[in-house]
């Protein structure tokens, strides 16, 4: 068994707000990783572009060093399954959507986008995704060919 673990910390705040806590998460996947001869990677969950700073990115790094846990693949050593940045993952991310559409494992939802935010959490807390998905029956039974359509004009979807 190829065993495989990852830390993914989010490179917001300060550099100061980098926390004992956070060290001991990256210690127990490390450990468990080397204990069973396996890979520990580090991949930088850097998608809130607002609050994403480099210099706690740099700060994530430095302490992880410090504390000897070093990462087999990351964003600054690459490896075969790159990028490591979140951020640079949505050429891919957006591929593997395509092809769930194609297939029928996934949908386009123009609907979403124009619902209040107010309703969005709430049908996130009701934490029944039958109930959610019974909310939006047009979106699910739109055709291909209309849902490629309205992507390619632009109209806004999740």
């Amino acid at each position: 068994m190829n065993v495989r673990t990852r830390f993914a910390p989010s490179p917001t705040g300060t550099p100061e707000s980098v926390h004992l806590g956070f060290v001991i998460r990256a210690l127990w996947n490390y450990a468990f990783a080397k204990k069973n001869g396996g890979q520990f990677v580090l991949r930088i969950e850097d998608t809130d572009k607002e609050r994403s700073r480099p210099e706690t990115e740099k700060a994530i790094l430095d302490t992880l060093r410090v504390f000897k846990i070093y990462w087999d693949e990351g964003p600054d050593n690459g490896g075969p399954y790159g990028p490591y940045r979140q951020s640079e993952r949505l050429k891919k991310y957006k591929a593997a959507a395509k092809t769930l559409v194609e297939k029928g494992f996934a949908y386009y939802d123009f609907e979403a986008p124009r619902r209040e935010k107010e309703e969005i959490e709430e049908s996130y807390k009701q934490e029944n995704i039958q109930e959610i998905l019974k909310q939006r029956p047009k979106a699910r039974s739109l055709g291909p060919k209309e849902a490629e359509k309205r992507v390619l004009a632009g109209e806004d979807y999740v």
